[in-house]
């Protein structure tokens, strides 16, 4: 799958549209946008274009490599800060396993991980409080 096929998908999916009433939105055929979703085909630069016009994406969604969307004030906006630390974390992360010996070690860890990151969801929704 392309990286505009993705971003489209989960951006619809987001949105909570239908393909079909999607594709009519941005001037494609439902045929078309299920290709692009899929990675056969690449969306032109008018249907990016239209896309951020349409539903006020920031141009950052399509073009950076990792993304933190949010919506806000009728807009989709992308944390670019967010995204940055996200993406330290991740190596940190990686290096941080593939050091470790045993499965057993390496499954203690990624549940370690997975707590954490389920603690900041929580947190970032405004369901608990941070602390620390």
């Amino acid at each position: 799958m392309n990286e505009f096929g993705y971003r489209i998908r989960i951006l619809r999916n987001i949105l909570k549209m239908e393909q079909n009433k999607f594709a009519a939105n941005i001037g494609l055929q439902s045929a078309n946008l299920s290709s692009i979703e899929m990675g056969k085909s690449q969306p032109s630069a008018s249907i990016i274009k239209t896309i951020i016009e349409n539903y006020k994406v920031s141009p950052d969604y399509f073009y950076k490599d990792n993304f933190v969307i949010y919506f806000e004030n009728g807009l989709f906006r992308v944390d670019a800060e967010l995204s940055r630390k996200i993406s330290v974390l991740e190596n940190e992360i990686e290096n941080k396993i593939a050091k470790l010996d045993s499965c057993e070690q390496k499954l203690r860890l990624s549940e370690k991980i997975i707590s954490a990151l389920e603690d900041q969801l929580e947190v970032y929704k405004g369901k608990k409080k941070h602390v620390g």
